[in-house]
């Protein structure tokens, strides 16, 4: 049977194996799997990302971005910024306007 002090040494070195263990993965996957830095990332999807405008006559008015995501010109976004709430209904907005970031 093991005293106290030999119970707390056995559990001490079991969270150190694990502790190591974990620091290990962390260290070889920040070694060998890349993430590249924001500015990277900016600069890759900088022309993907659009302004986007939509407005309903006399009601209501939205901004914010969208992301083209084909070839053809689909884009995604948020529900907020293409939907309003009018009387407790969403509604789409009239009309919309684009205004690329490249296009200034």
């Amino acid at each position: 049977m093991l005293e106290y002090g030999q119970a707390k040494k056995k559990d001490l070195i079991g969270i150190s194996v694990i502790g190591a263990g974990l620091l290990t993965v962390i260290l070889l996957y920040n070694f060998f799997i890349r993430v590249p830095p924001a500015s990277e990332i900016y600069q890759k999807t900088f022309d993907s990302i659009i302004e986007l405008k939509c407005e309903t006559k006399g009601s209501a008015e939205s901004f914010g971005t969208a992301e083209i995501i084909t070839k053809d010109g689909k884009l995604i976004t948020n529900a907020h910024v293409v939907t309003y709430a009018k009387l407790g209904q969403t509604t789409k907005f009239e009309s919309y306007s684009v205004r690329f970031s490249f296009g200034n």
